[in-house]
């Protein structure tokens, strides 16, 4: 295998979404094309074809991949065309049977490219594909739709991935942020009594925009988690932990993201300093928001416990 680690950009989506379309409006820039070779790897072939003619003026070079040894087809690629970068262009539906994983490779982007005209379609008959697209991905971008069109999804796309961007491509070629969280709740109230179906919405706003909750008083049913040593994935990190005697734990839901094999915890930091609450129980908290700032200076919510209570877990865990 050669010692080579090639600089990556993964693009996914399905059939048609405009992979092709992205790979080619990169590659017209003149600082790839007077930077060194691009190597375009594509493992379907779409709607749209390459034009070799193109490609040859902008020092690309382009190959189909058919199966077989990736390991074997990538060492043969790299070594006959000694790219500065490779496009990898993957539709969807492979990700379960293919790994993209190998030493040659320094995956430095991903980013995938979803129909909006065809969104409701797979959503409801391919959400796990779709779903392991957009957790793969840094970056999302929404087309061939009009931007109303997602606000419903924008909850839903913010629990499979919690830390992409998500953007609209509007017809003329712009780009707009595609969607914010949706609250079903008063935010100019000091005071937010959080029913079940208010919990994915507030932990999802909260971490997004914390300064919604500086200063609120909060009650909602939440279950308690020890405090992890390490981030857990969309969830907030202190700079600190206490070290007066009280806790910090986390409390939360477990949301399912595509089925119920498929769960994630979304959770806050929260300062108990009177009494403590047993890991893993459900309760019935009070808490007060406040702003901190992580080891990077960036804000986050905190919630600092007033009172709770024992509590059964919701009729729906999810």
């Amino acid at each position: 295998m050669t010692n080579q680690t090639i600089p990556t950009i993964c693009v996914y989506g399905f059939l048609g979404s405009g992979k092709t379309t992205y790979i080619l409006d990169c590659i017209k820039n003149d600082f790839f094309y007077k930077r060194g070779k691009t190597l375009i790897i594509v493992l379907e072939e779409g709607e749209l074809e390459y034009n070799f003619s193109l490609l040859s003026e902008k020092n690309t070079a382009l190959l189909y991949y058919e199966g077989g040894d990736w390991n074997l087809f990538l060492e043969e690629a790299i070594a006959h065309h000694a790219p500065d970068r490779i496009y990898i262009e993957m539709n969807g539906m492979q990700l379960d049977a293919f790994s993209l994983d190998t030493d040659s490779l320094k995956i430095q982007f991903s980013i995938a490219f979803i129909d909006g005209s065809t969104l409701s379609l797979y959503y409801r008959n391919l959400r796990q594909q779709l779903q392991d697209m957009v957790q793969r991905s840094q970056q999302i971008i929404f087309n061939r739709c009009e931007l109303d069109a997602l606000k419903e999804y924008g909850n839903l796309f913010k629990v499979m991935n919690g830390t992409a961007s998500y953007l609209w491509e509007a017809p003329m070629g712009y780009h707009e942020k595609a969607f914010g969280i949706l609250v079903p709740f008063n935010l100019e109230q000091n005071l937010l009594i959080l029913e079940d179906k208010d919990m994915v919405p507030f932990l999802l706003d909260a971490k997004e925009a914390p300064d919604h909750y500086a200063g609120k008083e909060i009650h909602f049913l939440c279950q308690v988690a020890a405090y992890p040593s390490i981030p857990m994935a969309g969830n907030s990190m202190p700079s600190k932990a206490p070290s007066d005697g009280s806790c910090m734990c986390n409390v939360g839901r477990k949301i399912m993201t595509c089925c119920a094999l498929d769960m994630q915890f979304l959770s806050l930091p929260c300062y108990f300093s009177k009494s403590l609450p047993v890991i893993d129980s459900w309760i019935s908290l009070v808490a007060c928001g406040r702003l901190q700032k992580d080891a990077y200076g960036q804000s986050y919510l905190e919630l600092e416990a007033q009172s709770f209570s024992s509590a059964a877990p919701p009729k729906t865990l999810w």
